[in-house]
């Protein structure tokens, strides 16, 4: 407890050095560890061990055109790997001061760039239209698009799920079966489903390790499968790294 004290106090003195910005609701710190076990009537038995470590820090703005609010943070599974506390406290503030003084625009069609942490948001929809469930109750977009194009040429998606210190990394999935190293999307073209057991013998296919169930703790193993595990899913260029940073939309 005291250690996560001292951690969060820079976060804490350097948002409150921005003359714009002031706390909502202070700096957060948390550590995590678990070891799950699974079992099946398949005999499967598995394993695993992991650890979580974060740091947030949310902040409003506030000048003459009104008051704003944004947050950062950073998590990682190894805590080394964190970022700097003041750098979170010292982001967080940058942000809510970047929001003060906007304008609406009219009503027009202009290209759109997403920033990093939207973005992957704008990812979670589409593995919902590949997953399986979404597929045999044939409530996708995206139904009979295997093998055709649903991204432009240079697009490419991937998952790494045995990628050292990742948040989405995992051995085996809920169902006790091994994912792997595989295309999603290749030239901007789908090359495969996100399925577990059920929905994969629903569709008359093979399970691809992509299993999870839904619990109300915030780091079950659901947390393996998008849109938790960003480290697992990347546009081309992109290098998957150790830990995830940035604000949710």
């Amino acid at each position: 407890m005291e250690q996560a004290i001292e951690l969060s106090l820079p976060a804490k003195t350097r948002r409150a050095r921005s003359m714009r910005a002031s706390p909502i609701r202070g700096a957060t710190v948390y550590s995590y560890e678990s070891t799950d076990v699974y079992g099946n009537s398949h005999g499967f038995l598995g394993a695993t061990a992991t650890t979580r470590h974060g740091i947030s820090c949310a902040v409003i703005g506030q000048d003459d055109s009104g008051m704003q609010r944004d947050y950062w943070y950073t998590a990682a599974r190894d805590r080394a790997d964190l970022e700097a506390p003041a750098a979170v406290g010292k982001k967080a503030a940058e942000r809510s001061v970047r929001r003060l003084g906007g304008r609406k625009l009219s009503t027009r069609q202009v290209p759109v760039v997403y920033e990093a942490p939207v973005a992957s948001s704008l990812l979670s929809h589409f593995v919902g239209a590949i997953r399986g469930s979404s597929l045999y109750r044939r409530s996708s977009f995206l139904l009979d698009h295997l093998g055709k194009p649903v991204f432009a040429p240079q697009v490419r998606i991937y998952e790494q799920p045995f990628l050292k210190k990742a948040l989405g990394s995992t051995p085996f999935d809920n169902d006790g079966v091994a994912p792997a190293n595989r295309d999603l999307v290749r030239d901007g073209i789908l090359q495969g489903y996100v399925l577990d057991v059920y929905s994969a013998r629903k569709l008359g296919l093979r399970s691809t390790g992509n299993a999870a169930v839904c619990t109300t703790s915030p780091f079950s193993r659901a947390t393996r499968t998008w849109p938790a595990c960003s480290g697992r899913w990347a546009p081309v260029g992109w290098s998957p790294s150790s830990s995830v940073s940035g604000s949710t939309a």
